[in-house]
């Protein structure tokens, strides 16, 4: 009998205890044997069983059960192996055994709850800190500040660091460098960065640079060259070859230590320079991996492959190691920049090398096509859900679905479980590639979460998004159509396409910023979702309140988006350039285009960079109006910003001369203003307006028409794949599992024999004659969704449970 098998038996029989033979007893005779037993199972594809070990030493009464170090030790071991939904159980466990608690204790319980996202328990940390009469220190306040601003709840944020001050616990550089990591979810703040720039000049070593990664992910986020020039000079990272995309000119941002503030430079460089008494040797700030990770997903935006070798060679001669992110911020970039071999040899390194992983691996090489041959260095790390997913969106995106089975059948030989984020990988893409429909989407997130409590925010504002990829195309703002026809009924199918399927709560903006879907047979479901992250205390975010807004402009209520726009900022949410454009987009739509002027200027203000977008709402909404000389000059403008128009900004030039009847003018403004980017076509001089205009679109690499909504025979296919999915899934999440003998072996093949693994393979590969084939099977995994009995739920429960 295994040990596992033995502390299960043990957990069975009730105390008191019978006699046992000696060696057992040995195995529970100290803390030290029981901590190490603890740790053991840790390790295991069964880490709840490390939590039975206290529970039968405590009924076997041979080793002291309220020594606190015990508790210290296995609760360490459950956060070093990312147990944390184990710790909240033994917070029980141990506040029962020693009729007290520790701060030790509690810390680490208040950290679990945040990495849980049981935002709600929160409130409960500083409560039982002081019915225990014990008193909060620096790591309790740290890991509050932390959930609060993950959460979003910057109020709550600022009563933490409050309350962390009035009990004599001052704000240093490491809780400067928190709120800066956390800031990337709230937005730029310019009084933050400054602040938080001053701190680095008492930080210590390991702080500074974790400070300086946090503003630099913020400026990359911000789109903001010449402060990420900044921070990579800071982290001496200039001659690298990223810095030559935000430094095409040459020169340096910042002075050296021994050079006056140069008044050429930029007013940026110059406050840096001469207010925060920052230079180019300012502090030594070395990189670490989470700096490479950055960018390499700078890279990967870019779609620079040639930088991401040069950032390995690079971190390879700093005797930097990449971790599990590292990595999969490398498998990114290789798929961005068409190289999928080279990312499937990065997974080969981590998996282990036996015939079941070869063959899969051998499988996937001869469906992809390039050349994986780069100068990376041999990976040597463990295999992990991060880099796996990584490795997900590209397969997916290049091979499909059937080739996204194998990559789950390799997790399951590589002992590594999928997990939420794999969810939303396979939703997004199929969403984005497969364009499926609503309720496949929300069949699959529902399914394939383990439990409803893993809904994350990300898993919603998928589904949500998903509404608004489907609605109506805005083609009805354009100036090229009459005015009346465009309000009475292109405005009109907008606001009722996606009224359809979404619904808004009147004055509610929490979780998912008041949106549900507006559908009696998918609305159970997706409440389900909402309500479990409402029940543990989930705050809308930046793109759900964008949403929002998105979904009051389309239905024609500008002033609600307004007012929605304003409770985000009441949070202390920093608003994005997308935010403003759907007020402006919508005050143009309206005719207000003095509005939607004033929310530009604003945007400005804000510290926002303004875009090709944010112009060309402007020039469409003057040519609507008829204001064409407006709309010259705002399209003037634009280029003089060094903002490249795109088809978009053209479009909507020439159509505010067709709106004024000056069709020659608007062939004349097509053919000067033509992009130098691609080539004009033959005879573009002696087109029609409208066959020049066609010709444009078509030439525009980024001009793609959508694609419609699936037919029945592609809608079946792809469930008929999703339901091969659901299965593959199923089999890497529960893992192989230990028989009743001990022996290892996969849950799939413990349930049914070869038999009927065939006879499921078969049915899984027919193609029913009709929909109503495969309607049957199981109902949401929860149980309790009778309602929701749609077609796409049951041909994927095939699959399931």
């Amino acid at each position: 009998m295994s040990q596992e098998n033995l502390i299960q038996y043990v957990s069975s029989i009730p105390a008191p205890a019978p006699n046992y033979p000696i060696t057992f007893l040995a195995m529970f005779s100290s803390t030290y044997r029981i901590a190490r037993m603890a740790r053991h199972l840790l390790g295991t594809d069964r880490p709840a069983r490390a939590l039975q070990v206290l529970q039968v030493a405590h009924r076997l009464g041979v080793a002291p059960m309220h020594v606190k170090e015990l508790y210290h030790k296995i609760a360490a071991a459950m956060a070093g192996s990312q147990h944390w939904d184990l710790i909240i159980k033994l917070d029980h466990i141990s506040r029962e055994y020693m009729g007290r608690t520790t701060v030790p204790l509690l810390n680490f319980w208040a950290r679990a709850l945040v990495k849980e996202r049981q935002y709600a328990k929160l409130a409960l940390v500083l409560r039982r800190f002081k019915d225990e009469g014990l008193s909060p220190n620096k790591f309790t306040f740290q890991s509050l500040l932390s959930g609060h601003l993950r959460n979003h709840d910057l109020n709550a944020a600022i009563r933490i660091l409050d309350h962390m001050q009035s009990s004599g616990i001052p704000v240093d550089a490491t809780i400067q460098a928190q709120i800066a990591a956390a800031y990337r979810a709230l937005g730029p703040d310019p009084i933050l960065k400054h602040r938080t720039l001053q701190a680095l000049h008492h930080a210590s070593k390991s702080t500074a640079t974790f400070i300086c990664n946090a503003l630099l992910q913020l400026a990359i986020d911000a789109d903001d060259a010449e402060w990420t020039g900044i921070m990579l000079e800071l982290f001496m990272l200039d001659h690298i070859d990223l810095y030559r995309i935000v430094n095409p000119d040459g020169g340096t941002f910042l002075p050296n230590d021994d050079e006056d503030t140069d008044i050429t430079m930029s007013s940026t460089a110059i406050r840096a320079a001469s207010t925060l008494r920052i230079n180019r040797s300012a502090f030594h700030t070395s990189p670490d991996v989470a700096t490479y990770t950055i960018l390499l997903h700078f890279a990967a935006g870019a779609r620079d492959m040639d930088s991401a070798i040069s950032l390995v060679a690079h971190m390879h001669r700093q005797g930097v190691k990449p971790d599990k992110l590292c990595l999969a911020a490398l498998v990114r970039v290789m798929f961005a920049a068409s190289y999928p071999l080279a990312a499937l040899r990065v997974l080969a390194d981590i998996c282990p090398h036996n015939e079941e992983t070869r063959e899969i691996l051998i499988s996937l090489a001869n469906a992809l096509t390039g050349t994986g041959d780069l100068p990376i260095p041999q990976v040597d790390a463990k295999p992990s859900v991060e880099i796996f997913n990584a490795f997900s969106v590209g397969i997916i995106s290049v091979l499909g679905l059937s080739d996204f089975q194998q990559v789950l059948q390799l997790m399951l030989k590589c002992g590594v479980r999928p997990n939420g984020d794999t969810v939303k990988v396979l939703v997004d893409r199929i969403e984005k590639a497969y364009n499926a429909d609503l309720d496949i989407l929300l069949a699959i997130t529902s399914r394939l979460l383990s439990h409803v409590d893993d809904t994350t925010l990300k898993h919603c504002e998928t589904l949500l998004r998903a509404v608004f990829r489907r609605a109506t195309p805005r083609r009805g703002h354009s100036a090229w159509i009459n005015k009346f026809v465009r309000h009475e009924h292109l405005v009109q199918a907008i606001s009722s396409d996606v009224a359809k399927h979404l619904v808004a709560r009147p004055h509610s903006h929490e979780p998912t910023a008041g949106l549900t879907l507006n559908d009696r047979k998918l609305n159970p479901t997706m409440d389900r979702l909402i309500q479990s992250l409402d029940a543990r205390g989930a705050l809308s975010n930046r793109r759900m309140f964008f949403l929002r807004m998105r979904y009051e402009v389309a239905c024609g209520k500008t002033y609600v988006a307004q007012d929605v726009f304003q409770a985000m900022l009441s949070r202390g949410l920093h608003p994005t350039m997308e935010h403003y454009c759907v007020l402006m987009d919508g005050y143009a739509a309206d005719g207000d285009m003095s509005a939607a002027l004033d929310v530009f200027n604003k945007a400005l203000v804000a510290g926002v960079r303004p875009t090709v977008v944010m112009y060309t709402i402007l020039i469409a909404g003057y040519a609507r109006e008829g204001l064409t000389d407006r709309a010259l000059h705002t399209y003037g403008e634009m280029v003089d910003r060094g903002i490249r128009p795109d088809v978009g900004a053209l479009d909507a030039l020439v159509s505010a001369s067709v709106y004024d009847g000056q069709f020659g003018e608007a062939r004349r403004v097509l053919y000067l203003l033509w992009p130098k980017e691609i080539a004009k076509p033959d005879g573009l001089e002696q087109m029609s307006l409208k066959n020049g205009m066609k010709a444009l679109h078509a030439l525009w690499p980024s001009t793609r028409a959508p694609r419609g909504t699936l037919s029945q025979q592609e809608r079946t296919r792809l469930l008929i794949d999703l339901r091969k999915v659901v299965r593959a899934y199923y089999r890497a999440r529960r893992g192989p599992v230990c028989s009743d003998t001990g022996n290892a072996q996969d849950v799939w093949d413990a349930e049914d024999s070869a038999a009927a693994e065939e006879n499921l393979t078969a049915k899984e590969n027919a193609v029913p004659e009709s929909t109503s084939e495969i309607v049957a099977g199981e109902e949401f995994h929860e149980g309790g969704d009778t309602t929701a009995s749609w077609e796409s739920r049951h041909v994927l429960a095939k699959g399931g449970m």
